[in-house]
């Protein structure tokens, strides 16, 4: 399965697409014919003996996807926050190690990942153990994230839970939940006016979906939201010891960075190894 997408303003700068394989040898094999240069993969595209274009390779673990802590049941995930701005290439297992350094309490990372590519899109779901670390993350707002090829300040807003029941009548189901830290409760709407109208806070904005697993909005910042993952799930279930990377990755998915002719690269990298084909490509 192939997919090549192009940002027509910028033809010449955002070149990138995904390459989806079959099996994880063709990956590892594209992987042993790249060059690490700088921290980076890199193959050379060739039309013949002419290279054409080196062009940089991200592999894509899907086991990466998710990451929680043993010893720590995950009982509810009513003090998750929403992390924007992540790098693509940062793994669930890191984003906690640089979340359990900065505030703690790391009990679950899920990062949101394409329908299509199951490549990462940016974005994740942390699930913290106690309302300290809850508020503390959203607190913060901004955190710095050093990676090998860039720093990058990531966003922590509140996470907006699907099908939460309201906090002050505890009857009906909660429509809004409003993320000022003064607040910070799930309301129908009935109680969202009247909490707010008695304690003078009617310039809080809610956020809110309109429907279950549908991206939620805050008034003026739109937020995305993907839903709860359960990592008791058999193709989820990952098990950690603690928050520690691992280093024995099998390489499912990789992404090819501004590249030029794909078919070129998948013939003269993958078919020549005799392994099994990519999916038919599509646009």
């Amino acid at each position: 399965m192939l997919r090549e997408r192009v940002d027509q303003r910028i033809l010449h700068v955002c070149r990138y697409a995904f390459v989806v394989f079959i099996s994880d040898r063709s990956v590892e094999y594209l992987v042993h014919r790249c060059i690490y240069k700088q921290g980076k993969l890199n193959i050379v595209l060739k039309n013949g003996e002419k290279d054409i274009k080196a062009v940089q390779v991200r592999p894509w673990a899907l086991k990466d996807q998710v990451y929680y802590v043993t010893g720590k049941p995950l009982l509810s995930d009513r003090y998750s926050v929403f992390i924007g701005g992540v790098p693509r290439t940062t793994t669930a297992a890191e984003l906690a190690m640089l979340l359990q350094q900065t505030i703690g309490d790391i009990v679950y990372v899920s990062l949101e990942v394409d329908a299509d590519t199951k490549y990462p899109k940016g974005a994740a779901q942390v699930v913290f153990d106690s309302r300290e670390s809850y508020l503390q993350a959203i607190a913060m707002r901004l955190i710095t994230l050093t990676t090998s090829d860039q720093v990058k300040e990531i966003e922590i807003k509140p996470y907006l839970m699907d099908g939460a029941q309201c906090e002050m009548c505890n009857i009906s189901d909660a429509r809004y939940l409003c993320p000022e830290l003064c607040c910070l409760i799930y309301l129908c709407e009935p109680c969202w006016n009247d909490v707010h109208k008695r304690r003078g806070l009617l310039h809080h904005r809610p956020m809110t979906k309109t429907k279950p697993g549908s991206p939620m909005r805050n008034i003026s910042n739109c937020i995305t939201a993907f839903p709860f993952l359960n990592p008791s799930m058999d193709h989820l279930n990952h098990n950690h010891s603690g928050l520690r990377s691992n280093n024995h990755q099998q390489l499912c998915h990789c992404r090819v960075r501004e590249a030029l002719p794909l078919q070129h690269l998948l013939q003269q990298y993958i078919l020549q190894a005799n392994l099994p084909p990519c999916h038919p490509p599509f646009i």
